[in-house]
C-alpha cells in the first residue's frame, strides 16, 4: 500500500510540474531510483539513465499546508551520448574536456632555471570518444583530439637566444640589462589514448600515452636596457615532430587533477637544450 501512494504522489508531481512549469524529466531505464518520505518532505532521487551512467537527478518536495514547495537539480558530466551498440551493452559517449596547469622542466643543462608557476599547460581537448567494451565493468576506454599550449618561462639574469645558425641556447641577458622574462612555447594536435577505472562512486582514475604532433614553437625574451624596453622573439626552434607523454588523472566530487610526464624532448637536442617536461593541474 506504501508503495502505492508514493506512486501516486511522484504521479501526481509530473503532473503538476508539467502544467504549471512546463518542465517534465523523462528517464528511461533508470538505474537506481530512491524515494524518502515523511511527514514533512519527500525526496526522489534517480541515479543513472539509459546511456549515461552518470545522469543525476533529484526532486524535494516540501508539503506545507497541504501544499508543496518542489526544487529539482539535474547533474550531468560535460560529455554527451551518441548512442548505444546494437546490443544496448556497449554505450559510446562523445565528450570536450580541458586541462589547466603549470608546466616545469626536468633534467635541464645549467642555467636553465624554468618557473613552474610563471610556465602553464594548457590543452583543449576537443572530441574525447568513451567505449565501454565490458558489459560487466563500467571501465571505459577513451580516444581524444585535441588542441595543446606548453610553454617554459625564465624570469632571471639569462635568456633564450636562437643563434644565425639557427640554435637555441641560455645565455646570460646584456649587462646593466634588467630582465622580465624570457620563455620558449610549443604548440600542437595532441591524441590521447586513456584507460579509465569508474570503480567507486563519483571517483574515477584515467591514466595512458597522449601523442603530440608539434606544429609550432617560439620564443620571446622582454628585458630593459638604458631605459629602453627590449623584446627579441624567434619562432621555428627545431622542435621535434612527435613527442610523447604519460598522463594520469584523478576524478572526484570536488576537483579533477592530472599530471603529466614527457620522457620525449620538445626540442631536436643538436638545435636546443635538452630537457624532460612535467606538469600538474585541472581537468575539467
Amino acid at each position: 500500500m506504501r508503495t502505492i501512494t508514493l506512486l501516486f504522489v511522484l504521479l501526481a508531481v509530473t503532473v503538476a510540474r508539467a502544467n504549471n512549469d512546463n518542465d517534465t524529466v523523462v528517464v528511461k531505464n533508470a538505474k537506481k531510483v530512491t524515494i524518502v518520505t515523511n511527514d514533512s518532505l519527500q525526496k526522489i532521487e534517480i541515479q543513472g539513465k539509459e546511456g549515461d551512467d552518470n545522469f543525476h537527478y533529484t526532486n524535494t518536495i516540501q508539503l506545507v499546508d497541504s501544499n508543496y514547495v518542489s526544487s529539482a537539480v539535474v547533474d550531468r558530466n560535460f560529455g554527451f551520448a551518441i548512442g548505444p551498440s546494437k546490443n544496448n551493452r556497449h554505450p559510446m559517449e562523445v565528450q570536450m574536456h580541458f586541462m589547466i596547469g603549470y608546466n616545469s622542466a626536468l633534467s635541464t643543462p645549467e642555467h636553465m632555471d624554468v618557473k613552474p608557476f610563471s610556465s602553464a599547460d594548457i590543452m583543449w581537448e576537443i572530441g574525447e570518444f568513451n567505449y565501454r567494451p565490458w558489459s560487466s565493468s563500467t571501465d571505459q576506454i577513451a580516444v581524444g583530439v585535441g588542441l595543446s599550449w606548453r610553454s617554459y618561462r625564465m624570469t632571471g639574469s639569462y635568456r633564450f637566444v636562437k643563434s644565425a645558425e639557427g640554435v637555441t641556447s641560455v645565455q646570460p641577458v646584456p649587462e646593466g640589462a634588467e630582465p622580465k622574462f624570457s620563455r620558449i612555447k610549443t604548440f600542437g594536435l595532441s591524441f590521447p589514448i586513456l584507460y579509465k577505472f569508474n570503480r567507486v562512486k563519483r571517483f574515477s582514475f584515467q591514466f595512458g600515452p597522449i601523442i603530440n604532433c608539434i606544429s609550432h614553437s617560439s620564443m620571446l625574451t622582454r628585458y630593459k636596457l638604458d631605459g629602453k624596453k627590449i623584446k627579441d622573439s624567434a619562432t621555428d626552434l627545431h622542435h621535434n615532430p612527435v613527442t610523447v607523454d604519460l598522463i594520469a588523472i584523478l576524478s572526484n566530487p570536488i576537483v579533477d587533477m592530472y599530471v603529466k610526464w614527457s620522457p620525449c624532448n620538445a626540442f631536436q637536442s643538436d638545435f636546443a637544450p635538452k630537457f624532460h617536461s612535467l606538469s600538474f593541474g585541472f581537468y575539467f
